[in-house]
């Protein structure tokens, strides 16, 4: 017989542990099932990881700049043995943790891979449960490339873990994956190639900050060709050999490793939805309605990059969607998901960050809206450490006063982009970003050039 219990989640990381919070909090049992070491894809195979090698990568690249202008005569390069292992040392402890974490809380945590058995009930190894809520937060997946030769291609887990980096890497896709490991790649001395299937980078950003970026990527030494179309790799020998299409024509590139970087899909195969009555959409996520709940199965909720929602896939929107979803489990469905205002961030050097609507969106709405633009490279935050590429664009609502749109490039920006989420999100009048007296000189005094028309003076004072 199946155990009983009022909540089974499936999956231990930024999704579920608000959703267990919450419903242990509210005297609930609950039940944690994952199938990979507890904690998720941002502790263990995202975020966090990630944001230890581009932040060694970004020093690296400072220290660069500034020993164009002699002051600082050893330039450092990246240690990649060293940093894979500062990496490991820092997260090592993450399963056990959350083990004891859920353990405290009075979760039954169960390490296996969940499927359903029943619209009810859910088999883990060969333990069940019947769950009168159950909450699927089992993440995303690298998306199946469908080309022969996929086998030689290694995904964004086994770069974070090269125990050795190869001296030549070629990156399918040009999404966040690709650029933040290619920028890290590159500054560890390896020979980067990046290839975008569309026409330009990172198509949800801004595009004149976007091809700025580009031209830094270059600068630091990434080849990034647009338009083409990866059909096949094999392997010739000691070397990778990629096949793509360009413009239409056939191309040929060799490598020591191809890095697949051309997005994710919401991981829900293996649960067996057919059997637990859970409609899987046309992107592969959970159907659910707007309050989280799945459209075929009244029991079952989903959140977080599984669920097919108009949010991104980040981690801050799926610790959201989880919390939302056990609000309406235990309270009936009066909570929705407020989406509005939340930032996003490339880590490449110089970080690209974005928040609101762009263009292409605010006059989908029928907005009347001006774009102030700036060129970043004369800001002090840019000037005292020798930067070239940076700058800003912000949409206004003319009507109403207020920011509906940010994409910024430099140092600071994923720092900056926050304060422009806050404003959007509480609908924050412009002029009062204008009067605000920031700190300076630091990268939120930069926000009095990017909001005013006609510029704050102080910003360029050299």
């Amino acid at each position: 017989m199946p155990q009983k219990v009022d909540v089974i989640v499936i999956g231990t990381g930024s999704a579920a542990w608000p959703a267990m919070l919450r419903c242990r909090r509210a005297g609930l049992s609950v039940v944690a099932a994952d199938s990979a070491p507890y904690g998720g894809t941002s502790w263990l195979r995202g975020c966090i990881p990630k944001i230890i090698l581009t932040e060694v990568s970004r020093q690296v690249q400072h220290c660069r700049r500034l020993g164009e202008v002699k002051v600082i005569d050893t330039v450092p390069h990246i240690n990649w043995r060293q940093l894979i292992d500062f990496k490991n040392n820092l997260i090592r402890e993450v399963p056990t943790q959350m083990a004891a974490k859920m353990r405290d809380l009075g979760v039954i945590a169960v390490q296996g891979t969940a499927r359903f058995h029943s619209p009810s009930v859910v088999e883990v190894g060969q333990e069940q449960f019947e769950g009168r809520y159950i909450l699927i937060a089992s993440g995303a997946r690298p998306r199946p490339l469908g080309i022969p030769g996929e086998e030689f291609v290694i995904t964004s887990d086994a770069f974070l873990n090269l125990p050795a980096l190869p001296e030549r890497l070629v990156f399918i896709g040009g999404g966040y994956i690709s650029m933040e490991f290619a920028h890290v790649a590159a500054r560890s001395r390896a020979k980067v190639t990046v290839l975008e299937r569309g026409q330009r980078l990172l198509r949800q950003f801004d595009q004149v900050l976007t091809h700025t970026l580009l031209e830094a990527s270059r600068e630091a030494g990434l080849d990034v060709r647009t338009n083409v179309e990866v059909i096949a790799v094999e392997r010739q020998g000691q070397d990778l050999v990629v096949h793509a299409k360009q413009d239409g024509n056939e191309i040929t590139l060799q490598g020591d490793m191809v890095v697949h970087g051309a997005g994710r899909i919401p991981n829900t195969a293996g649960l067996d939805p057919k059997t637990g009555n859970v409609q899987i959409g046309k992107h592969a996520g959970v159907v659910v309605n707007e309050h989280l709940q799945s459209v075929s199965n009244e029991r079952v909720y989903s959140a977080g990059d599984c669920a097919e929602t108009p949010g991104m896939q980040l981690a801050p929107v799926a610790a959201l969607e989880g919390d939302v979803a056990a609000l309406n489990m235990l309270g009936g469905n009066r909570r929705t998901v407020n989406y509005k205002g939340i930032p996003t961030v490339v880590f490449t050097s110089p970080r690209l960050a974005f928040v609101g609507l762009t263009e292409e969106q605010a006059a989908s709405q029928g907005l009347t809206y001006d774009v102030i633009r700036r060129e970043g490279a004369v800001w002090q935050s840019n000037r005292r450490l020798n930067l070239k590429y940076a700058g800003s664009s912000v949409l206004i609502d003319r009507r109403r006063g207020r920011i509906v749109g940010a994409s910024l490039l430099g140092p600071d920006s994923e720092e900056v982009i926050n304060l422009f989420g806050l404003a959007i999100r509480n609908d924050i009048p412009l002029a009062d970003l204008q009067d605000m007296p920031f700190a300076y000189p630091t990268g939120a005094w930069d926000i009095k050039d990017m909001v005013s028309e006609g510029g704050s003076p102080n910003s360029h004072v050299i």
